[in-house]
């Protein structure tokens, strides 16, 4: 969060709900949510910039298990001059879960200077699991800047092994690889309570997951 001088604002998200947030003038947001529970229908969560230099931050850890489905869309409205959003998604899946998440960013032709960036990165366990992450750039205004990643990679039990053999129980390799990975994005929070709830969040989902 760069900090524009207004209101500093921190929404958890409890679950995949929908819902629709607007951040006035100067103001920031950040939001941040770690989801173990797959549900059956999508849920979308729309952030619209709606005043001049806004901005918010989007962080979210997904882990899934068994055969959990996570259909998750977050859109990003850009609606106002000097208006900057981040969306960074990052998804652990075992089993047979699916992580399906849709990340539109819309930039208005009055969004001059606006900078959004979406990302996605999945890892997934064993042979099961899928992610599907689809970014959508649409972009009215020419003076702006904006961009996305995606990537998904599989931990191969061959990894696991290795880490064994060397003193490190397959358990504990997973969970140290998969809680570094989720916890990435932590820096793009607030430092202090919300940063450190976040990868608190992280620790207890994986614990709940019991991903492997």
């Amino acid at each position: 969060m760069k900090g524009t001088g207004g209101d500093e604002r921190v929404i958890v998200l409890n679950g995949l709900v929908s819902q629709t947030i607007h951040v006035p003038a100067r103001s920031s947001l950040a939001v941040w949510g770690v989801f173990t529970a797959g549900k059956a229908e999508r849920a979308t969560l729309e952030v619209i910039l709606d005043g001049e230099d806004s901005e918010v931050s989007v962080v979210g850890a997904i882990l899934g298990r068994a055969d959990d489905h996570f259909p998750f869309d977050v859109t990003i409205e850009h609606r106002a001059t000097g208006t900057r959003s981040r969306v960074a998604l990052r998804s652990v899946l075992e089993g047979k879960s699916f992580g399906d998440t849709v990340g539109r960013i819309h930039i208005s032709q009055s969004a001059l200077r606006a900078d959004a960036f979406f990302s996605h990165h999945a890892l997934l366990f064993g042979q099961g699991s899928r992610a599907h992450a689809l970014p959508i750039l649409e972009i009215e205004q020419s003076d702006v800047k904006a961009g996305h990643a995606v990537t998904v990679g599989r931990i191969e039990d061959e990894i696991l092994h290795y880490c064994a053999t060397r003193g490190v129980p397959q358990a504990q390799a997973a969970q140290l690889i998969a809680e570094g990975f989720l916890a990435t994005d932590a820096a793009l929070l607030p430092a202090g309570l919300a940063r450190e709830e976040f990868c608190e969040q992280v620790r207890r989902g994986w614990a709940k997951s019991q991903v492997l």
